[in-house]
């Protein structure tokens, strides 16, 4: 490096004349080719290799026509619109800066949705009622990559734009970046759509994969923890997290946590780690990986819960550019969730707005063990915008993972997490690589599936036609769990009405797994 910085130095100032060189043409103050008369003032620096002409003044294609071109967007019949809106002076943000320019929409049709035009010519409005402020779909991908590989703000990323408007008189530069931030936020998609921007998590725990206490160093530490960077958080915080918190002692409400609480605890004899909880996203993608002590405690899975969140921009919800609904899958979850904002009050509390956020629900396998009222209320079938998630895409990865069980078992702390990381890393790696294919065969499924589901809703909503509005007065009066999950609407009420109330809570189903 020091060699190649040398070589550098040794032509410094040659690099600079070239630099200085490049801020003007050589043909400027010569005769422009056009034949004017006029001379070469001013370059573009937008056109590579463009040559100097003699405009002088920097402008919107708006100053032509004595100020009065207007940039008119396409028509809805496909061709010039003969009866386009009076102009509208907007601003454009776009990746080489702002410009200032006048726009008409396609009148043909009446009132324009002004929306939907600007949509179609990759525009992306600041507000749905008056758009004054415009943005390029090419600027916001832009920023995306930006924000995502480099972690810069929007408020920087208009900063730049706004010096490349006027480097000298950047203050004086419109200023878009509200309108940008509304223009680049989910947190208001409508609830028929948020499942298109959702972040679905699964958790699980496994006792294949612990550490036996005899024949470890209890001093070996991964080096793949320190200061949060992997898949395990790091040591040293989750010994000081440990010290702070208590064992659970909230009492079971449900069959099936006294089925785990009451399991046998001889197996976790002479273990230092009794395994792991892991928690992936809907795709089988790990995120995190906490190590377990005697069972599979709360503190434990909270623990893992916020290391997978620390790890995205989902840490602040308001504002980020992430998901706009969450769903989170536990075998526990009608216990667990109880609580869950409270204790991330009190050990990460910058984090209760996004826990809040959560809608809990229960794998499908698991809830058949849980009681009646966990099954309404926990169930996929019954989440608006859950898609029939079986929510147990975590435990897809214990049948490769538990063939490492007999060896990890045996291993110093380091070691085992450094190996289950690279384990992890590589399940990771196939995932992304065969997802493509495979989220291809699922749309052409899916197409089939929606047209055949799709005829035959419509066909049951005119067999019923009368009895509709009735469910939908019931289906907006009924109380609703925490969750957004219509609270008693598919409950059987008393063995008298079953029959009729049973036909209403299939047809209902049907329509939700339509949707």
């Amino acid at each position: 490096t020091a060699e190649t910085m040398a070589d550098f130095v040794a032509k410094l100032t040659e690099l600079q004349y070239y630099i200085l060189a490049g801020e003007a043409s050589e043909i400027v103050n010569h005769l422009c080719q056009c034949g004017s008369g006029l001379y070469c003032n001013v370059k573009c620096h937008d056109c590579f290799q463009y040559e100097a002409t003699w405009w002088y003044l920097k402008a919107d294609i708006s100053y032509l026509d004595n100020n009065q071109y207007t940039i008119q967007l396409p028509c809805s019949r496909g061709s010039l619109c003969k009866e386009p809106t009076n102009p509208n002076i907007v601003t454009l943000v776009d990746m080489n800066g702002f410009h200032g320019t006048q726009i008409s929409y396609c009148g043909c049709n009446g009132d324009p949705d002004r929306v939907q035009q600007l949509m179609n010519a990759r525009l992306f409005p600041g507000s749905v009622r008056f758009p004054r402020t415009l943005m390029t779909f090419r600027v916001l991908d832009d920023y995306t990559k930006q924000n995502l590989a480099s972690k810069k703000s929007s408020y920087d990323y208009i900063r730049a734009l706004r010096s490349l408007s006027d480097g000298f008189f950047t203050q004086e530069v419109l200023d878009p970046h509200p309108q940008f931030l509304l223009a680049t936020r989910w947190e208001r998609t409508p609830p028929e759509l948020k499942h298109l921007n959702q972040d679905a998590k699964t958790m699980d725990g496994n006792f294949h994969l612990g550490q036996y206490i005899k024949n470890t160093d209890p001093n070996d530490i991964s080096l793949l923890t320190d200061k949060d960077i992997g898949y395990f958080p790091d040591e040293k915080k989750v010994e000081e997290y440990l010290k702070n918190t208590m064992d659970d002692k909230e009492k079971s409400t449900c069959n099936y946590l006294n089925i785990v609480n009451n399991q046998n605890k001889k197996k976790f004899k002479n273990m230092r780690y009794s395994g792991v909880v892991n928690v992936s996203c809907n795709h089988c993608v790990i995120r995190s990986s906490m190590n377990l002590q005697k069972g599979e405690g709360f503190r434990f899975s909270d623990y893992a819960l916020q290391h997978a969140f620390s790890q995205t921009r989902h840490s602040c919800p308001h504002g980020h550019l992430g998901a706009s609904d969450f769903l989170f899958s536990y075998d526990c979850n009608c216990q667990y969730c109880v609580n869950l904002p409270k204790r991330f009050n009190i050990n990460w509390h910058h984090m209760v707005d996004l826990i809040s956020l959560l809608r809990p629900m229960i794998p499908a396998l698991h809830i058949e063990d849980h009681k009646k009222r966990c099954k309404y209320e926990f169930n996929a079938a019954y989440i608006p915008g859950a898609a029939h998630k079986h929510g147990k895409s975590v435990e897809q990865q214990w049948v490769e993972l538990n063939q490492l069980g007999g060896s990890v078992r045996q291993m110093n702390a380091g070691h085992r997490m450094e190996v289950l990381s690279d384990h992890y890393s590589y399940n990771n790696f196939r995932k992304n690589v065969e997802m493509p294919q495979l989220f291809l065969r699922l749309y052409k499924d899916a197409l089939v599936l929606s047209r055949r589901k799709h005829r035959a809703f419509i066909s049951v909503c005119i067999s019923f036609r009368e009895r509709i509005p009735g469910w939908e007065r019931k289906a907006e009066a009924a109380k609703r769990y925490r969750n957004g999950i219509i609270e008693g609407i598919y409950e059987h009420q008393s063995p008298g009405n079953c029959l009729p109330f049973c036909y209403e809570f299939h047809l209902e189903l049907f329509c939700f797994s339509t949707f």
